[in-house]
């Protein structure tokens, strides 16, 4: 099976509404607005991010928004992983969409090269929320897959050490788009999990 086939890319998911909505409340929050850091599969250290993100409260209609969306990006994602005969391994691991957050890649912005995984993280899903910009490519694996989103599409896909990618650099414009780790247990489990684990790593 080529590997190419565990990524779910659904056009235009999302309505420009509802779009439309998601970075209105970015614009509305922007000075709440940080930056992230992640791990540089390149440098293999870790790096602060270019872009800038917001978070989405789940008591608030983008909040909610996402988090139906991702719901029902996640039933379609398992409905491709059952015709790839792995449904029963992945589908009790991706119960608890988490941390649904808006990112903002203004001109000459862009992510490097990483991973979403973590402990209990088995799955990133990603919704582009606009498409007036250039350049902002969707690439996995050094470039050798890529994806041109469009206004609403849905992209998802695992969350493995295995699965690098990165946005390549926004060369006119803003680019918005969310993203949602999801996980295999709530969130305050899984951070308690993490603290424990952290105590046998050796210091």
């Amino acid at each position: 099976m080529n590997i190419d086939k565990l990524i779910l890319h659904v056009p235009g998911l999302m309505s420009k509404w509802h779009c439309d909505n998601i970075i209105d409340y970015y614009k509305s929050q922007k000075a709440t607005a940080k930056y992230e850091g992640s791990y540089n599969v390149k440098t293999e250290g870790w790096s602060e991010t270019t872009f800038k993100v917001v978070d989405l409260q789940p008591d608030t209609l983008p909040g909610q928004i996402v988090h139906d969306f991702t719901g029902k990006m996640i039933d379609n994602w398992c409905n491709v992983l059952y015709s790839r005969q792995i449904y029963h391994i992945m589908r009790p691991l991706l119960n608890f969409p988490h941390r649904h957050r808006i990112l903002c890649y203004e001109e000459g912005t862009s992510i490097h090269q990483h991973i979403d995984w973590d402990h209990f993280i088995h799955g990133s899903c990603t919704f582009n929320l606009n498409d007036d910009y250039e350049g902002g490519i969707f690439s996995f694996f050094d470039g050798q897959l890529q994806y041109k989103l469009g206004l609403g599409d849905a992209l998802i896909f695992p969350a493995t050490p295995y699965w690098a990618h990165e946005v390549t650099p926004i060369t006119k414009g803003t680019r918005y788009s969310t993203n949602t780790f999801i996980t295999s247990m709530p969130e305050e489990l899984r951070l308690e999990f993490v603290k424990k684990a952290n105590e046998f790593i050796p210091k």
